[in-house]
């Protein structure tokens, strides 16, 4: 069955606001069958007038929704839609009282002929458009987990471009694989495990380090040091797969984390180092430090940004530098 919007009839027919706004795109169609004023339709329960609107979309002549408007309702759905799901009469008492669109209405029908899309319709209070949008928009093997009706139409369609993005770059069983996992998370953990397939590694560590500074030279060698070290490090990774920062474990006493950035005039700049806990690093275990990223090649001065502001005072009274040593000590967390 095709789903599509009812054509307006032949002639000019009067239509009532009242009817436009319980109607909707089914308001000409419908006032073909009940000129106005309508009563036949804007006294009918919701439910029969949702029925009515579903038949129309469904490309019902005009001569068939007029008999739906009367007898059990029962017997109207079986007359309306053939092979109608066994949860529409109950769907149709709670989805409102104005009719939907044609395209939802498709939605609806599809949903509950799903197994688990089904399910989530049946355990709403309320059967909204938005509902089965959200429902039609999720990954297929999403709902062969569970039916998802928290995340919303938008959060749903992220999701899918998610998964064809997975798709197309590590091919569609390890897609599936993902989107079965997240159909089975709870809300808090599944951002992170959508980022978690989405991601690719880190780019190679721009330096090699040196026996007291080790790379960090995955996401998954960060994610460990996030554990080890109680930081956020393992909360947001997009910046080192993008290839902006990279990560370095300063393994002295106390151990520290030792974050770089990349910067378009020192190539690679120090940013700044934590123990764990994101406790502030030792002057003495600092200067440590500092030394061996100078003799690794690593930028130890302003950031392009911290220069080019300075710049925009030069020449004039208002130009103040942070002292080196003071911007130092900030990065050490002093």
């Amino acid at each position: 069955m095709t789903f599509r919007r009812p054509a307006p009839p032949g002639g000019c027919q009067e239509i009532s606001s009242l009817l436009i706004h319980l109607a909707g795109e089914f308001a000409p169609a419908i006032a073909g069958v009940w000129p106005a004023p309508h009563a036949a339709f804007v006294t009918a329960p919701a439910a029969r007038r949702q029925l009515i609107a579903l038949a129309l979309a469904g490309g019902a002549a005009p001569a068939a929704v007029a008999e739906l408007a009367q007898g059990p309702l029962a017997r109207a759905i079986k007359a309306a839609i053939a092979d109608a799901p066994e949860g529409l009469p109950r769907a149709l008492g709670r989805m409102g009282e104005t009719c939907w669109s044609a395209a939802d209405y498709g939605r609806l029908l599809w949903a509950l002929r799903h197994p688990r899309a089904a399910k989530a319709v049946r355990h709403a209070e309320l059967v909204t458009p938005e509902l089965v949008r959200a429902l039609a928009a999720l990954p297929e093997p999403m709902l062969a987990a569970a039916a998802r009706t928290d995340l919303g139409v938008a959060g749903a369609e992220l999701l899918r471009e998610c998964y064809a993005a997975i798709a197309r770059n590590r091919g569609e069983a390890a897609a599936r694989e993902a989107a079965e996992r997240w159909g089975r998370m709870s809300a808090g953990k599944l951002r992170q495990a959508v980022f978690d397939a989405l991601a690719v590694d880190a780019p190679p560590p721009p330096f090699l380090g040196t026996p007291r500074l080790r790379p960090l030279a995955s996401v998954a060698a960060v994610r460990d040091a996030g554990r080890r070290y109680r930081n956020c490090l393992r909360d947001d990774l997009s910046y080192l797969v993008d290839g902006d920062v990279a990560y370095y474990e300063w393994l002295g006493e106390p151990s520290a984390v030792v974050e770089l950035c990349r910067d378009p005039v020192t190539g690679w700049r120090f940013e700044q180092a934590r123990l764990a806990h994101n406790a502030p690093v030792p002057p003495a275990v600092g200067a440590q430090i500092l030394a061996e990223l100078e003799a690794m090649g690593v930028g130890l001065g302003r950031s392009w940004w911290q220069l080019r502001q300075a710049l925009y005072q030069l020449g004039t009274p208002n130009l103040q530098l942070e002292p080196l040593d003071q911007l130092s000590a900030e990065r050490f967390g002093r």
